[in-house]
């Protein structure tokens, strides 16, 4: 069976070639269609409870990539040496992460 196609290759082997290059243009052509991209969001779990509290809140926190502390006085206001020494630290401390982007931490008070 095997020498029959092979020797059949063989003695069609300009149609065989041409058949084979036919194939690979119908692909090539094709590969204009081809969409290659990544979607964090089909990687997480969307049944799971976190989940589903980042969908609700996400238009409000402005992604999933970001992330929001607040520091709170149990008495006065954040406005003494100690507590701005503690926004300092912190920032700083963020800051030192490897692969944060330093441009967007910031450090605000309270807007009463």
């Amino acid at each position: 069976m095997i020498r029959k196609i092979s020797s059949w290759a063989v003695n069609h082997r300009y149609s065989v070639m041409g058949i084979i290059l036919l194939i690979t243009l119908i692909f090539a052509f094709e590969t204009r269609n081809i969409v290659i991209k990544t979607e964090l969001s089909d990687l997480l779990p969307s049944s799971h409870p976190f989940m589903k509290i980042h969908e609700k809140y996400k238009e409000l926190t402005g992604g999933a990539f970001k992330v929001f502390m607040m520091l709170q006085v149990k008495e006065g206001n954040i406005y003494n040496k100690e507590t701005l020494e503690k926004i300092i630290r912190i920032t700083d401390g963020l800051d030192a992460i490897p692969g944060v982007n330093h441009n967007q931490i910031y450090s605000k008070p309270p807007v009463n």
